[in-house]
């Protein structure tokens, strides 16, 4: 059942913020948690960015990337973040690698939760 419908159950959690993202870093859905978390105005503001550019340095979604290549998902990572106003977060990850679309292409289903 959670892994059919990711999108419509992306946006029914409240205070994790969840985000599905495809594996070339487009945001296809993301909560409002996560919108809050980054300082976004909207979440049709932030679905205008790139997965890059939510990442204090953006080498280390690459990381992600090849450690995901491998594992298929990670849980408890810590990421610098950058929010829209250029400050940094410390954020907790977890992701994994979902079904893909009608073309294959990889999915990522994730959560962040900032570090306290």
């Amino acid at each position: 059942m959670w892994l059919g419908q990711p999108r419509a159950k992306c946006t029914q959690f409240r205070e994790d913020g969840h985000h599905f993202t495809t594996r070339d870093g487009r945001i296809l859905d993301c909560n409002d948690a996560f919108v809050r978390t980054l300082g976004y105005d909207s979440k049709e503001e932030l679905l205008t960015r790139q997965s890059a550019d939510l990442y204090a340095r953006p080498a280390d979604r690459g990381q992600l990337l090849a450690a995901l290549d491998q594992n298929r998902g990670m849980t408890n990572v810590r990421v610098q973040l950058k929010r829209k106003d250029g400050s940094e977060l410390t954020g907790v990850v977890n992701v994994g690698v979902i079904a893909g679309d009608e073309e294959g292409e990889m999915q990522l289903l994730g959560t962040v939760v900032p570090e306290s």
